[in-house]
């Protein structure tokens, strides 16, 4: 369970692309609070995005962020006025939009303008226009870094933070969800490769882009092989301990921001489509750096707390607890909604077992039925046979009742019978 915030004592703002459904999207955000929030107890995290609420997503299980809305003095001062610092981990490269124009709020990301300090946590740089200042600058790739450093921006490289996506779940649900997911005709019974994209492998199982978090981790933990084309998915894949594959091209920037945290072999050459055996999930080493990295992002947030001025000191305790209360209630509800789902799935498998009986008993009997037909029609075959023969025999006999000698004979042989009798 995440941990729960108590009042009073700090605030943190983390800006991320939850409202959108990519397995990067759905993950970055939740790590960095997870990691921020074990390292900071009692801190209050919100979660901030360019859409937020306003339309929120399947794939998000329910977990609301707040819309950044448009960058106004006003929204600005706000979200000023609600954090003591700000971290920014979006899943798109900072200088694109995911969002084709649409959200008014990402605009934010290239150019944050509140008043407390910020901080980047493996993020990704494809453009840098203006100025970056931030108390941390950390990118999850090589090209990030040195397009910074040409701008005269030190940028420390740090694995990407999905590695860590282990700490979100409970692992000891996965087999249910496996189960369940089987039973709804979702997942195929027995081995299975996993695509986490079209078009990877013909025979493989393409995960929706709409299903909840929890659900594709189990999907990727019960796969033999999971094949993916992005970055995102092959950091969760890593993270969750599944056997997996990039396909991509070797110089292709998702294989740069791979290969921070695993071995060459999971990035596939032209037609690989296997793994060497033995070859591990994630570089041991990965977890450490990343985990150094959150160490000093904590610290830092913790700073910009204690330099904040006297309006910082003014804690809403009230909405802290509230908060505290909406994090448990929200945890216990998607517990409650994997028992209500176990609930509703098992009826339905008793029912599809029924109805395959059903079908069964019904051709069954209709090829008993059709058996009988035939029997009939054979039958009456025979009896038409013996109906023409009858008839035959009774004309016969009519012919041979109406000859001569039978007639000239007919006295003769009355008197014959009455000498014998």
């Amino acid at each position: 369970m995440p941990a729960p915030s108590t009042p009073g004592i700090g605030a943190v703002a983390i800006w991320s692309t939850t409202d959108l459904p990519g397995w990067g999207d759905q993950v970055l955000g939740r790590v960095v609070e997870q990691a921020l929030t074990s390292r900071l107890p009692g801190w209050r995290a919100t979660q901030f995005a360019p859409l937020g609420w306003s339309r929120p997503t399947r794939a998000d299980g329910g977990i609301a962020a707040e819309p950044l809305g448009t960058p106004t003095p006003t929204r600005i001062a706000d979200i000023t006025a609600s954090a003591d610092a700000s971290v920014l981990a979006p899943a798109a490269p900072l200088g694109t939009d995911p969002y084709d124009g649409e959200a008014p709020g990402v605009r934010f990301f290239d150019t944050p303008g509140v008043g407390h300090p910020i901080a980047y946590s493996g993020v990704r740089f494809t453009r840098c226009d203006g100025p970056v200042t931030a108390e941390v600058i950390a990118v999850r790739d090589q090209s990030s870094r040195e397009l910074l450093r040409a701008k005269g921006v030190d940028a420390e490289v740090v694995p990407h933070p999905a590695i860590a996506v282990a700490a979100l779940v409970d692992p000891g649900t996965f087999a249910e969800r496996l189960v369940q997911l089987r039973t709804l005709g979702l997942l195929p019974e027995g081995d299975y490769t996993l695509a986490t994209s079209p078009g990877l492998a013909a025979d493989a199982v393409e995960v929706p882009g709409d299903w909840v978090l929890e659900d594709r981790l189990a999907a990727l933990v019960g796969a033999r092989l999971v094949l993916t084309a992005d970055e995102h998915a092959a950091a969760v894949a890593a993270g969750i301990g599944a056997n997996w594959l990039l396909v991509t091209d070797p110089g292709s920037p998702d294989a740069a921001v791979v290969a921070e945290f695993a071995p060459p072999a999971r990035i596939a050459t032209t037609g690989q489509r296997t793994v060497p055996e033995g070859t591990p999930t994630c570089d041991p080493a990965a977890h450490d750096r990343l985990a150094a990295h959150f160490d000093h992002l904590a610290a830092a947030v913790e700073a910009a707390r204690a330099n904040r001025d006297g309006e910082l000191h003014r804690r809403l305790s009230a909405l802290a607890g509230e908060n505290a209360a909406v994090r448990t209630a929200h945890w216990r509800l998607r517990q409650r909604m994997l028992v209500e789902r176990r609930r509703v799935t098992e009826p339905y498998a008793t029912a599809v077992r029924d109805l395959a009986d059903s079908r069964a008993t019904v051709a069954e009997r209709d090829a008993t039925i059709t058996a009988q037909q035939a029997h009939i029609a054979e039958l009456e075959r025979t009896n038409a046979d013996l109906v023409a023969r009858l008839a035959a025999a009774e004309r016969e006999l009519t012919a041979w009742q109406d000859t001569k000698l039978v007639r000239w004979s007919e006295p003769l042989r009355r008197a014959y019978g009455k000498a014998r009798g």
